[in-house]
């Protein structure tokens, strides 16, 4: 089961979802193909008209790292006065073209190591990221839009499936289990908020 987005102007958008506002721990969970790795292009996103909230994509070119065909998770929140930014930017190559990988992240509020990034059941090499700075997720009334962002631009070319979210970190043994397939319904229910399969 998967929803393949053509790379022009093809999105889905789940609006906004009060569970994943404004979260101080989330897990989030995906499978994604991507058809080329030749511009950027949006997996999963969550931000509001000032760029609140955070941001999961490919990226050819890192803009901090510099390194190429990586994962980017961005996380921004403007507590009132001044912004507060944190990023993950993947080892070089992370992603692939033409095959299925596995991508996590995990979110704690105002911790050293609370930006985790995982693929195909591995923990990034630039993984955890400090994210002391951040009080929540930075998003209080966002649309939640996989493979396009909410500029319109930055649109998939490939595939994606099984998209969920959890208001817990995940176990590395969690993670390791949903890498390999396990479904999402099976990891920690309870505390599933968001679930897609994306047929």
């Amino acid at each position: 089961m998967a929803r393949d987005f053509d790379g022009t102007n093809d999105k889905i958008d789940f609006g906004d979802i009060p569970a994943i506002s404004d979260l101080t721990i989330c897990s989030h969970s995906i499978w994604v193909w991507n058809d080329a790795l030749t511009a950027d292009m949006v997996n999963v996103e969550n931000l509001d008209g000032s760029n609140n909230g955070f941001k999961f994509y490919f990226d050819d070119v890192g803009s901090v790292s510099g390194r190429t065909d990586i994962y980017n998770i961005s996380m921004n929140e403007s507590p009132g006065a001044g912004d507060s930014s944190v990023r993950i930017e993947s080892a070089t190559a992370a992603a692939t073209s033409g095959a299925w990988q596995h991508v996590f992240w995990s979110f704690l509020a105002a911790s050293s190591t609370g930006l985790q990034l995982w693929i195909a059941g591995a923990e990034d090499a630039n993984s955890p990221a400090d994210v002391t700075s951040l009080g929540d997720m930075g998003n209080s009334n966002g649309v939640i839009r996989l493979g396009e962002a909410n500029s319109g631009a930055n649109d998939r070319d490939g595939r994606l499936a099984e998209c969920a979210f959890w208001d817990v970190v995940l176990t590395d043994p969690e993670i390791i289990a949903l890498s390999k397939a396990a479904s999402p319904l099976l990891i920690r229910p309870s505390a599933l908020i968001f679930y897609s399969p994306l047929i």
